[in-house]
């Protein structure tokens, strides 16, 4: 899989796209020659193009540093003056961003750019909100309507729906940027700075009505809920039944760590401990006969080299006490 990245670098540079005339970058590349190269897309062949950047207020150092590097011809939109062209051509939002202000936005020509962007702004948080609860009272239905065997694939199901939810795409393209942002170049990392960002205004571009901390907050739980389910076994859930694999019944042993969490050892399968029946068939064997199988074992063999050890000395004390009555009676002399 090609990392956004590479790709990036790839789509700037290794690809001809005809009849491309304009060239919008809504976030500032991690490096200027990334800039250029993704604008370079555009007027090729000897035709004329242009190029669109969207900085923050506390960004607009980075024009000075193009302009340094020999982009020379580059000038600076008016926000309002493109909001009031946006507005008159929308006027069904602009009119909707009136009565959302209850006539604020509307007493002067002047503040109908604010009506038109308040609109805009408004659809796309309800759009987020609507598709947030469809997608939930649909996982819901899904789970509520089985039962028995196909319970847990109804809820693999409501749980893939789930992660649909443009919501949750809201949140971790939030997350992306937050982590992508103070990653540029060295060179204008003093620009990009993350304490000159106002978070909530990030997250409303987002169009995500909560809080940041309560945006990550949602992230990070969603993350270590990943990570667990991950993390833990596969066999813990049968496909076939959608009930829980009962653990005392293993084919291997079962060791048990210090915080007393049990450990599988599943290096080989051969060799795995099982009890023929009366029919030839192999069963498991449960893990606390395995356990005092192999805690009797132990006990066996610590007697045995016990006895070893004792037989050993006896034979030893004989010896000697043999050799030393074969030198009082004169047999053996040194």
């Amino acid at each position: 899989m090609i990392s956004s990245k590479l790709f990036s670098k790839v789509a700037a540079r290794g690809l001809n796209l005809p009849g491309v005339d304009w060239i919008l970058q809504y976030d500032a590349p991690s490096e200027i020659t990334d800039f250029v190269h993704r604008a370079g897309r555009a007027a090729r062949a000897g035709q004329a193009g242009h190029s669109l950047i969207f900085l923050l207020p506390s960004e607009a150092k980075y024009v000075e540093v193009l302009k340094l590097r020999g982009l020379a011809k580059m000038t600076a939109l008016s926000l309002s003056t493109t909001l009031q062209s946006a507005a008159k051509e929308c006027k069904t939002l602009t009119s909707e961003g009136c009565t959302l202000s209850g006539g604020g936005y509307g007493r002067s020509g002047s503040r109908e750019g604010e009506a038109f962007s308040a609109a805009l702004q408004s659809r796309l948080e309800d759009f987020i909100v609507k598709d947030d609860h469809r997608c939930k009272a649909e996982a819901k239905d899904l789970v509520e309507n089985v039962q028995g065997k196909k319970s847990h694939r109804a809820k693999e199901k409501a749980e893939q729906l789930l992660d649909t939810r443009m919501i949750v795409k809201a949140r971790k393209a939030f997350s992306s940027f937050m982590g992508a942002y103070p990653t540029k170049e060295k060179s204008v990392r003093h620009i990009f700075s993350s304490r000159a960002l106002h978070l909530g205004h990030v997250a409303r571009s987002f169009a995500l009505k909560d809080p940041p901390k309560a945006v990550i907050k949602a992230s990070t739980q969603k993350k270590e809920k990943k990570d667990k389910n991950d993390g833990d076994s596969g066999d813990e859930v049968l496909k076939s039944t959608g009930k829980k694999r009962n653990m005392h019944l293993v084919f291997s042993n079962i060791s048990s760590s210090k915080d007393g969490s049990s450990k599988r050892n599943t290096s080989s399968i051969r060799g795995q401990k099982r009890k023929r029946t009366a029919t030839g068939s192999f069963v498991p064997v449960l893990a606390s006969k395995i356990k005092q199988q192999n805690k009797k074992r132990s006990v066996r063999e610590k007697d045995e080299d016990h006895d070893a050890k004792k037989s050993n000395q006896i034979n030893v004390q004989a010896a000697m006490t043999a050799a030393a009555r074969r030198l009082q009676n004169g047999i053996e002399y040194f």
